[in-house]
């Protein structure tokens, strides 16, 4: 695609979802935006080459399944939400209510991806493996108390990484 092409479907793009393309640096760069870029991109990723691996099988399927946004705020807009207003649904229903800024600063932005793609409970689920795989001494049971919070000092973000992708490699029911 020539350079022209792109600046013009970038354009476009931002007409559509409300934003200013002379912002369009600063919203992707944003520090709570970018984790649910790759979040998205690795969720497709994964799940299409998961999708692909298991097709060939008849023992097994992959499925996934959306999220209508209407059911947690049935009175927003969804065509014009703007960039700002989404942010703070983001920050409000997902960053503060998950207790993001409780964890080291090097896991917050996986645990804040892993809060919007895969839910709360297993988001703490996957810190709290990775902590006890690190010999940290608690339970695994998708609570974020005070002894996971505790227990997340040391753990390294590869750990947490691998814990991820292992969710998504061997199946939702073993891990």
């Amino acid at each position: 695609m020539s350079i022209i092409k792109t600046i013009s479907s970038l354009r476009s793009y931002c007409k559509d979802h409300s934003i200013q393309f002379k912002h369009l640096p600063s919203v992707i760069n944003d520090p709570k935006v970018v984790p649910m870029i790759r979040g998205y991109a690795f969720e497709f990723d994964v799940f299409d080459k998961v999708k692909k691996l298991f097709s060939k099988t008849k023992r097994f399927y992959v499925e996934k399944h959306y999220m209508n946004a209407e059911i947690f705020h049935p009175d927003i807009d969804i065509k014009n939400l703007t960039v700002v207003d989404a942010k703070e649904i983001y920050k409000r229903d997902y960053w503060d209510k998950n207790k993001v800024d409780s964890v080291p600063d090097e896991l917050k932005h996986i645990y804040f991806d892993c809060c919007v793609n895969m839910g709360i409970s297993r988001a703490v689920k996957i810190l709290q493996q990775s902590a006890v795989n690190k010999g940290k001494n608690i339970k695994v049971d998708g609570g974020m108390g005070p002894m996971t919070i505790g227990a997340m000092k040391g753990v390294e973000l590869d750990r947490v990484r691998a814990y991820r992708v292992k969710y998504y490699e061997i199946g939702r029911a073993h891990v």
